[in-house]
């Protein structure tokens, strides 16, 4: 597997999007680049962006288009487009990947096929509390992190503490609902042109 691009959709959620960014840090697999497909946010995201690219080793390019309603996939589509790799992956901005997030969908890419993930979502009070020190000491992905922060784990959580080669055999085991899920999906970039 070559190289990939990560696609992240964002409009106007800058701190969202700066931990997101944050997250893309952290990968185990380093070799990807990052575009930021932006559906008309103000200056503000653009300045994260610009930190980003700056303090990154990464490739990180910017993907705007002037805010005129809600136009995510036609934002998606522009930065498929600028893309260079063969391998997307696809991450809202208001998401914070696991340090595996990247490498999974690589490991495990198939052309012809597409490969979606799940997501946790968190309540307010709690995404709050995941700074981006905890994203960087790992505890943002810690089932016991997030009970001490007061949250209800259930099931879903349990993956959290799994090694990688047992996340890989719970994802080969589990049956996930097929459907596109723009916050953790995945294809070669020839099958979705």
């Amino acid at each position: 597997m070559g190289r990939a691009t990560v696609i992240v959709s964002t409009y106007n959620q800058p701190r969202h999007l700066h931990r997101c960014l944050v997250s893309l840090e952290q990968q185990s697999s380093p070799d990807f680049e990052v575009i930021v497909a932006d559906d008309g946010s103000t200056g503000e995201t653009r300045r994260v962006i610009e930190q980003y690219a700056r303090s990154s080793a990464r490739q990180v390019r910017h993907v705007w288009q002037e805010d005129r309603g809600f136009r995510k996939t036609l934002i998606l589509n522009k930065a498929v487009l600028a893309s260079e790799a063969e391998y997307l992956v696809f991450i809202d901005g208001d998401c914070v990947a696991h340090p595996d997030f990247v490498r999974e969908h690589t490991s495990k890419s198939e052309r012809g096929h597409y490969l979606n993930g799940s997501l946790i979502r968190l309540d307010e009070g709690l995404s709050e509390r995941i700074t981006e020190e905890a994203i960087v000491r790992g505890d943002a992905f810690r089932t016991s992190w997030l009970l001490q922060q007061g949250h209800h784990i259930d099931r879903r959580y349990l993956r959290l503490s799994l090694s990688y080669g047992l996340r890989c055999h719970l994802n080969r085991a589990t049956r996930t609902r097929l459907y596109w899920l723009g916050s953790n999906s995945s294809c070669f970039r020839e099958d979705l042109m």
